[in-house]
């Protein structure tokens, strides 16, 4: 009680005072010295206490990677292994800390080889270790191994999804980048912060930048900042009104959604599928048929 309260002093005093002392109390002091920082303190307890276990190491490597002493930290899982002798000591928590461990080092070959290990000796690869996996091969310059773990995923959730797109955003694989985000069901800010720093950092100009932040403000019902963005853009391609005519149809305005229809038409841009959705959805706002 008292390490989760950040009263680092009582629960040492606590714990000095207990004479049978069990795994759980010192795996308690243990992680609250490591989480904050305190590793000297840390190693020390570690070195004195009878029987570390999975815990402990876990604790331990999570906090130093945390901290930003990732080779110290893939030094600790080192001694983890050792200390098991001829067996294996790790678990899906062990599994997640060395995968963060991996990326912080950009080391492909201990990621691919702990992969492989856990797959193995069984470990269970639920919805933390296979997002921690496609994080960390991003990291590692590889996106298409990111993809083949999260193709193999019985459930997501919205930090696989950003995971993979910032994977296929550093490999610089924007046709991907925007598949892949068109894909999304749930859209949050990293995501969006993600595709346009994406786009900056890959050279797309700034119409792409611009038919980005329209798409965004129109599916987030800001539909007077993409209508700001919109006319301040000079050259307008079929993207920039698909966004602004199904903007306007996806949140209720089918008049001006017709209204930028027409206005498309008359500059002589090709509508595609995508335009004559927004269309029929506006035509269904404004109780009307399409003629």
């Amino acid at each position: 009680m008292y390490s989760k309260c950040c009263s680092i002093e009582y629960a040492q005093q606590a714990f000095n005072e207990l004479s049978d002392k069990n795994a759980q109390s010192w795996n308690t002091m243990l992680s609250a010295y490591s989480q904050k920082g305190l590793f000297e303190k840390t190693f020390q307890m570690l070195d004195v206490m009878p029987d570390p276990n999975a815990v402990s190491y876990n604790s331990i490597i999570s906090s130093l990677t945390h901290h930003g002493f990732p080779r110290k930290a893939m030094g600790f899982f080192k001694r983890m292994q050792t200390q098991c002798g001829s067996g294996f000591l790790i678990d899906e928590f062990t599994v997640v800390s060395v995968v963060n461990t991996c990326a912080g080092l950009g080391a492909l070959h201990l990621l691919r080889e702990l992969h492989g290990l856990a797959t193995v000796i069984g470990v269970r690869f639920n919805l933390v270790v296979c997002n921690a996996l496609i994080d960390a091969y991003g990291k590692c310059g590889k996106p298409g191994y990111s993809y083949s773990i999260f193709c193999q995923m019985c459930e997501t959730d919205v930090f696989s999804w950003t995971s993979l797109l910032v994977a296929y955003i550093r490999a610089s694989r924007m046709p991907d980048v925007c598949s892949l985000f068109d894909h999304m069901r749930i859209r949050n800010v990293v995501a969006w912060t993600a595709l346009i720093t994406g786009f900056a950092q890959n050279g797309e100009g700034d119409k792409a930048l611009f038919n980005t932040l329209v798409d965004m403000y129109s599916k987030c019902g800001d539909m007077i900042s993409a209508m700001r963005l919109f006319e301040r853009l000079d050259e307008k391609d079929r993207v920039t009104w698909n966004s602004i005519i199904n903007g306007f149809a996806q949140n209720g305005n089918g008049v001006m959604s017709l209204f930028m229809f027409e206005k498309m038409i008359k500059t002589d841009t090709t509508p595609n599928h995508v335009t004559f959705l927004g269309v029929l959805s506006a035509y269904s706002h404004c109780g009307l048929l399409p003629e």
